[in-house]
C-alpha cells in the first residue's frame, strides 16, 4: 500500500508540475535512486561468502562442500594447514564462519620458523618455533656477522630470510703448498670456505684429506703435504673370516703385496662369487674393500609365477615379480631386491582389494544409505541415533582403499565435554568437535623432533578431560658447542644434530686432548638439556 500510494503522488506531481525536459529527468532519476534504496532496505539483503582460497591450506572435506559455494552468513567449516605451516590459532582444525564481512576469522596458514641455537653467536629465540612475520635478534661473536651485516632475521612464508649463522669475517691467504702445487699468485679467503689442495705424487695432506679449511686459527690442515704411509690395519671380516685367522692375526697389520685366504659366512658368497678367495693389501688398503656380499636364490613366489628352476642372485640385484591376478607384492610394487638381510620384500604375493563390505554397525543407530554388497573406495554410509540418543563424531563413514574410516557413537548427551584442551607443540590426531560425550577419548600426537610424555589419550569424565600429555623439546648439538667443550661424536656424524628428548647421545675428546670433567661421555637429551662433558689439552 505505501509504494501504491507512492506512485500515485509521484503521477500527480508529474502532471502538474512545470519543470523543464531536463530538470524533469534529472528529478526522476532521483526518485528512482530513492525507490531502490526503499525497497533494498525493506526487503532486506542476505550475505554471501565464496569458496576460501588458502594458501598451504584446505578446506575440510573440500571436494564434498566446494559445490555448495557461495554460502550464506551462519555457516561454518574447517580448515587444516600444510605441513610446516599453522593457522593464527595453532589448531590442527580451525573454525571459520561466513559473516556480512566475510569469512571470519580470515582463514590464512602461516609458516613456521625453528630457531636452532646459532653458530658463533647466540639469541634469546634459540630453540624456539616462531611464525610468518615474526623478526628474531641475533649477537654474533666478536669478528662474525650475519649475511650483509644484518642484525635480525625475519620468518618468511620460504623459511628464515638468511640462515641464522654468523659468518666470520677472517680472512686467510694461500700463498705456498709446501710439496705440492702453489697458484700461480696469493689468493684470499674467508673463514669456513675450502680449497681443494692438489699434491705431487706419492704426497698427500694428512689423513688423506683433499682440501684445506680456512679457521679462526689460520689454515687446517696447513697446507703441507707429507708422504702417504698406509699400512692395512687387521679388522674382523662382516659376514667372514681368515683362513687360519689366529695365526696370521699378529702379522696383519701388513705391508703392501701380502695377501691372504678368507670364506664367508652360510648365505654370503665372496667378491668373486665362490666360497674362498684371496684378499690383497695395496697401498689403498684392503682389496677387496667389501669382503663378503649375500646371496639370495629366487625358487618359488607365493601366490605368483615361480621360476623354473632355482637362481642365485647377490646383494643389490634385482628381479622383477609376476603376481596372480588379484594379488601384489606388498605395497603394490613388482621388484625384489636381494639386501643383507635376504630378499625385500619377500617373495610374497597378498591379496589385493580396494573395496569395502558390511560398514561398520553403530550401537543404537541405523544407516540412511542405501545398501550394497561391496562399497567402492570413496563411497559413504551416513548414520542416524535412536532418540533420545545423540550423535558423537562423524555422521559418515568413508570406505578408503578397503578400510572403513572411523564409525560415530550414540551416546546421552549427559556430563559431555568441550574441545580437548591444547598443548604446546603438539595437538589432537582426529577432526576436532564442538562437543565430546561421556568416556570419549581423543589421541595427542607432537611436532617432529618433539617427544611426547604422558598418556597420549585422554578421556571425558563428568564434564572434565583428564590430564592431557606434554611434548618435550630436543636438543640441539652443535659444532660451536662441541668445539667449546673439546669434544667431538664418538661415532661418525653431522656437524649439527637435533635430537628427541630421551636420546643418548655419545662423545669423545678430539686428538689432543684429554677428560677434563667427571661427567659421562654418554648423555641423554631430556625437554632440551643435555649434560656435555669437557677435555683439555
Amino acid at each position: 500500500m505505501l509504494m501504491t500510494a507512492g506512485f500515485q503522488e509521484t503521477r500527480q506531481w508529474w502532471s502538474t508540475s512545470r519543470y523543464t525536459r531536463s530538470e524533469s529527468t534529472s528529478m526522476f532519476l532521483s526518485i528512482s535512486v530513492i525507490l531502490t534504496l526503499w525497497v533494498s532496505t525493506v526487503g532486506g539483503e542476505v550475505g554471501l561468502c565464496d569458496f576460501p582460497q588458502i594458501n598451504h591450506g584446505i578446506l575440510y572435506d573440500e571436494k564434498k562442500y566446494k559445490p555448495s559455494f557461495p554460502v550464506s552468513t551462519g555457516k561454518f567449516f574447517y580448515y587444516s594447514c600444510e605441513y610446516n605451516f599453522v593457522s593464527p590459532s595453532k589448531s590442527l582444525w580451525t573454525q571459520i564462519t561466513c559473516t556480512e564481512e566475510g569469512w571470519s576469522p580470515t582463514p590464512k596458514c602461516l609458516r613456521m620458523c625453528f630457531f636452532p641455537s646459532v653458530e658463533n653467536g647466540h639469541s634469546l629465540s634459540s630453540g624456539k618455533t616462531h611464525l610468518e612475520g615474526d623478526t628474531v635478534l641475533i649477537l654474533c661473536n666478536r669478528g662474525y656477522s650475519l649475511q650483509n651485516n644484518e642484525k635480525t632475521i625475519s620468518c618468511t612464508e620460504r623459511g628464515w630470510s638468511t640462515p641464522p649463522m654468523c659468518i666470520s669475517t677472517r680472512q686467510c691467504v694461500l700463498r705456498y703448498v709446501e710439496l705440492g702445487i702453489s697458484p700461480p699468485s696469493p689468493r684470499t679467503y674467508v673463514q669456513d670456505q675450502s680449497v681443494k689442495v692438489q699434491c705431487y705424487p706419492g704426497y698427500s695432506l694428512p689423513n688423506e684429506e683433499k682440501t684445506i679449511v680456512c679457521t679462526e686459527s689460520g689454515w687446517s690442515p696447513p697446507p703441507k703435504c707429507v708422504r702417504v704411509m698406509k699400512p692395512c690395519d687387521y679388522r674382523k671380516l662382516k659376514h667372514g673370516r681368515l683362513y687360519y685367522e689366529n695365526r696370521y692375526r699378529p702379522y696383519l697389520s701388513g705391508h703392501t703385496g701380502t695377501k691372504y685366504i678368507y670364506y664367508c659366512d652360510y648365505n654370503y658368497v665372496t667378491a668373486s662369487n665362490t666360497y674362498w678367495d684371496y684378499i690383497y693389501c695395496t697401498k689403498e688398503g684392503w682389496v677387496p674393500a667389501v669382503q663378503c656380499h649375500r646371496g639370495c636364490v629366487f625358487n618359488y613366489v607365493e601366490n605368483g609365477i615361480s621360476p623354473s628352476s632355482s637362481r642365485k642372485y647377490v646383494q643389490d640385484q634385482s628381479i622383477k615379480v609376476q603376481c596372480y591376478p588379484g594379488y601384489s607384492l606388498p605395497n603394490k610394487e613388482n621388484t625384489i631386491v636381494c639386501t643383507e638381510s635376504g630378499w625385500s620384500p619377500p617373495p610374497k604375493c597378498i591379496p589385493v582389494n580396494n573395496s569395502c563390505v558390511n560398514p561398520p554397525r553403530v550401537k543404537n543407530a541405523t544407516t540412511i544409505s542405501r545398501q550394497m554388497d561391496k562399497y567402492p573406495s570413496g563411497e559413504r554410509v551416513r548414520y542416524e541415533c535412536k532418540q533420545p540418543l545423540e550423535i558423537f563424531g562423524e555422521t559418515e563413514v568413508m570406505c578408503l582403499n578397503g578400510t572403513w574410516s572411523e564409525p560415530p557413537q550414540c551416546k546421552d548427551s549427559v556430563g559431555k565435554c568441550g574441545s580437548p584442551p591444547p598443548i604446546d607443540n603438539g595437538d589432537i590426531t582426529s577432526f576436532p568437535l564442538p562437543e565430546y560425550a561421556q568416556h570419549s577419548l581423543v589421541e595427542y600426537q607432537c611436532q617432529s623432533l618433539y617427544q611426547l610424555q604422558g598418556n597420549k589419550k585422554i578421556t571425558c569424565r563428568n564434564g572434565e578431560w583428564s590430564e592431557p600429555p606434554k611434548c618435550l623439546n630436543p636438543c640441539v648439538i652443535s659444532e660451536e658447542i662441541m668445539e667449546r667443550h673439546n669434544i667431538m661424536f664418538k661415532s661418525i656424524g653431522k656437524q649439527k644434530l637435533y635430537v628427541p628428548s630421551g636420546t643418548m647421545v655419545e662423545f669423545k675428546c678430539k686428538h689432543g686432548y684429554v677428560q677434563a670433567t667427571s661427567k659421562p661421555f654418554h648423555t641423554t637429551c631430556y625437554d632440551g638439556k643435555l649434560e656435555f662433558p669437557t677435555c683439555r689439552s
